[in-house]
Protein backbone atom coordinates (compact mmCIF):
# COMPACT_ATOMS: atom_id res chain seq x y z
CA UNK A 1 0.00 0.00 0.00
CA UNK A 2 1.32 3.00 -1.00
CA UNK A 3 1.59 6.18 1.62
CA UNK A 4 -1.41 8.87 1.04
CA UNK A 5 0.21 12.24 2.37
CA UNK A 6 -3.04 14.09 4.11
CA UNK A 7 -2.84 17.42 5.43
CA UNK A 8 -4.07 18.06 9.16
CA UNK A 9 -5.70 20.63 8.54
CA UNK A 10 -8.26 18.88 5.93
CA UNK A 11 -11.62 18.03 7.42
CA UNK A 12 -13.26 14.70 7.70
CA UNK A 13 -16.53 13.81 8.70
CA UNK A 14 -16.47 11.73 12.34
CA UNK A 15 -19.13 10.02 14.55
CA UNK A 16 -20.26 11.62 17.55
CA UNK A 17 -18.98 8.89 19.56
CA UNK A 18 -15.87 8.70 17.95
CA UNK A 19 -14.07 9.03 21.11
CA UNK A 20 -15.42 6.82 23.35
CA UNK A 21 -13.34 3.54 22.89
CA UNK A 22 -15.96 1.20 24.87
CA UNK A 23 -17.52 1.32 21.65
CA UNK A 24 -16.04 -1.24 19.05
CA UNK A 25 -15.17 -0.85 16.39
CA UNK A 26 -13.71 1.76 14.70
CA UNK A 27 -14.53 2.15 11.06
CA UNK A 28 -13.28 4.36 8.68
CA UNK A 29 -13.74 4.83 4.76
CA UNK A 30 -12.34 7.08 2.72
CA UNK A 31 -13.70 8.52 -0.63
CA UNK A 32 -11.75 11.11 -2.97
CA UNK A 33 -10.30 14.30 -1.11
CA UNK A 34 -10.75 17.63 -2.66
CA UNK A 35 -10.39 21.21 -1.42
CA UNK A 36 -9.71 20.83 1.96
CA UNK A 37 -11.65 17.51 2.57
CA UNK A 38 -9.81 14.47 3.08
CA UNK A 39 -12.65 12.26 1.85
CA UNK A 40 -12.60 10.07 5.42
CA UNK A 41 -15.29 9.12 7.16
CA UNK A 42 -14.96 7.74 10.71
CA UNK A 43 -17.04 6.06 13.53
CA UNK A 44 -17.59 3.44 15.95
CA UNK A 45 -20.06 0.65 16.11
CA UNK A 46 -22.98 0.52 13.55
CA UNK A 47 -23.28 2.99 10.76
CA UNK A 48 -26.01 5.23 10.65
CA UNK A 49 -27.57 6.99 8.03
CA UNK A 50 -28.98 10.12 9.67
CA UNK A 51 -28.26 13.54 8.53
CA UNK A 52 -26.63 14.35 11.46
CA UNK A 53 -24.67 10.72 12.07
CA UNK A 54 -21.15 12.87 11.01
CA UNK A 55 -20.26 16.07 11.67
CA UNK A 56 -16.91 18.11 10.62
CA UNK A 57 -13.88 18.37 12.18
CA UNK A 58 -10.09 18.46 11.58
CA UNK A 59 -7.34 15.96 11.18
CA UNK A 60 -5.68 17.29 13.48
CA UNK A 61 -8.44 16.65 16.22
CA UNK A 62 -8.87 13.29 15.77
CA UNK A 63 -5.43 11.77 14.51
CA UNK A 64 -4.22 10.39 17.98
CA UNK A 65 -7.93 7.88 18.22
CA UNK A 66 -6.80 5.97 14.70
CA UNK A 67 -4.06 3.69 15.15
CA UNK A 68 -1.71 2.86 12.33
CA UNK A 69 -1.29 5.70 10.34
CA UNK A 70 -4.41 4.20 8.75
CA UNK A 71 -5.10 7.82 7.97
CA UNK A 72 -2.69 7.62 5.50
CA UNK A 73 -4.49 4.75 3.15
CA UNK A 74 -5.49 6.56 -0.13
CA UNK A 75 -9.20 7.10 -1.12
CA UNK A 76 -10.75 4.26 -2.15
CA UNK A 77 -9.80 2.05 1.57
CA UNK A 78 -11.64 0.99 3.97
CA UNK A 79 -10.58 -0.08 7.49
CA UNK A 80 -12.10 -1.52 10.83
CA UNK A 81 -10.24 -2.23 13.87
CA UNK A 82 -11.21 -3.51 17.12
CA UNK A 83 -8.82 -1.64 19.73
CA UNK A 84 -9.79 -4.14 22.35
CA UNK A 85 -9.58 -7.01 20.68
CA UNK A 86 -6.60 -6.49 18.75
CA UNK A 87 -8.45 -7.02 15.20
CA UNK A 88 -7.34 -4.82 12.05
CA UNK A 89 -8.77 -5.32 8.42
CA UNK A 90 -7.90 -3.24 5.19
CA UNK A 91 -9.78 -3.49 2.67
CA UNK A 92 -10.34 -2.02 -1.46
CA UNK A 93 -13.48 -0.68 -2.09
CA UNK A 94 -13.40 0.50 -5.72
CA UNK A 95 -17.24 1.67 -5.21
CA UNK A 96 -16.25 4.60 -2.94
CA UNK A 97 -14.93 6.17 -5.97
CA UNK A 98 -18.54 5.99 -7.31
CA UNK A 99 -20.19 9.13 -5.71
CA UNK A 100 -22.80 10.53 -7.70
CA UNK A 101 -22.54 14.24 -8.01
CA UNK A 102 -24.85 16.79 -6.07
Amino acid sequence: MKDYNYNPSDVCGISKNIKDERIQPLNGLRHNDSDGNSGWFLWRGEYSDRDDFFRPTHIEHIVDIVPDNLLALSPGYRFLVDTQGGYKDIWYDKSLWDIPEQ
